[in-house]
């Protein structure tokens, strides 16, 4: 009689190495999916939440400079170059709150952040304030200057941290996208 060992072993090894490619192509095919999963959380992250950490930082960086030149006004006078040195950067600050309202409108998820309309009012009337009161300094009489200068204050402050409050929001959020 025939030996019908080795047909059935034969038999055995076709239908493992089978099995094997069956589930080496599975293991494949999962790991493109979560792969494609894992682009766009890491895209996700690098177009919203890191954006908005850096915008953030940019705004807060564009408040202490209007802070500052509003302080040199201040401190010194409101001489036209020191002026317009404030209203540039007054203009730049406007400019970064510019950029994070795009970042807004291009798809963020913005629950708990603070709108950038509240962002642009506090600038626009802090700018309102205080300008009519840089046009009608009077060096003889320089307190109401001065108590506006200082009445303007907060509102740079308060922008500030709203920028601070947009820059920890877009790290946490970068940090937890990426891990």
């Amino acid at each position: 009689m025939p030996d019908r060992r080795p047909v059935i072993s034969w038999r055995l090894a076709a239908l493992a190495m089978g099995g094997l490619l069956v589930a080496l192509v599975a293991v494949g095919a999962a790991g493109i999916v979560v792969n494609r999963g894992v682009t766009g959380i890491v895209e996700q992250a690098i177009r919203y939440d890191v954006e908005l950490e850096d915008n953030a930082d940019d705004l807060r960086v564009a408040v202490l400079d209007v802070r500052h030149y509003h302080r040199d006004l201040l401190f010194n006078d409101p001489a036209p170059r020191r002026v317009d040195s404030w209203d540039l950067r007054y203009q730049s600050m406007l400019a970064q709150i510019d950029e994070l309202e795009a970042l807004f409108q291009s798809g963020l998820p913005t629950d708990d952040l603070p709108p950038t309309a509240m962002l642009r009012d506090l600038a626009v009337a802090y700018y309102a304030d205080f300008r009519p009161e840089i046009d009608a300094y009077d060096p003889d009489h320089p307190v109401a200057f001065q108590l506006a200068a200082d009445a303007n204050l907060w509102r740079l402050k308060r922008l500030e941290a709203l920028a601070e409050q947009l820059d920890q929001a877009g790290e946490e959020r970068a940090a937890i996208a990426f891990s």
